[in-house]
């Protein structure tokens, strides 16, 4: 059975990219909402109760990593993957003190994305 995703992203072509990536691994994962900013990303998840959040580090209204802070305390068995596109600054400290599950560059979703999902998920989803 796939696993549930939501995705949030605010910049529309990096959504699509990673929305193609995850469509060539539909046997894995099946995405069920996408939001364009921390706000409208809440109140999906809150609606969809996915088993895993993708969300992009820099967004409006609420930020990836305070996302994931509410997202672990409304849904501690919800998953979160927190990406970035800036490469000079290293965030995964601070993605895992929010509680993120796993951190990856937006240079790495092609290769990377669907490696990510599976090590989260084989750690007990």
């Amino acid at each position: 059975m796939p696993v549930t995703v939501v995705l949030v992203d605010d910049n529309e072509d990096h959504r699509m990219a990673v929305r193609f990536v995850l469509e060539l691994a539909a046997d894995v994962v099946s995405v069920v909402g996408e939001a364009s900013d921390g706000h409208e990303a809440l109140e999906l998840i809150r609606r969809e109760r996915p088993d895993l959040v993708i969300a992009d580090v820099v967004m409006p209204y609420r930020d990836g990593l305070e996302l994931t802070a509410l997202v672990k305390r409304d849904r501690p068995g919800t998953k979160v993957i927190i990406m970035t596109a800036y490469g000079g600054g290293d965030f995964r400290p601070v993605a895992r003190r929010s509680g993120a599950d796993a951190y990856l560059s937006k240079n790495d979703i092609s290769s990377g994305l669907v490696p990510a999902i599976r090590e989260v998920v084989n750690r007990g989803l």
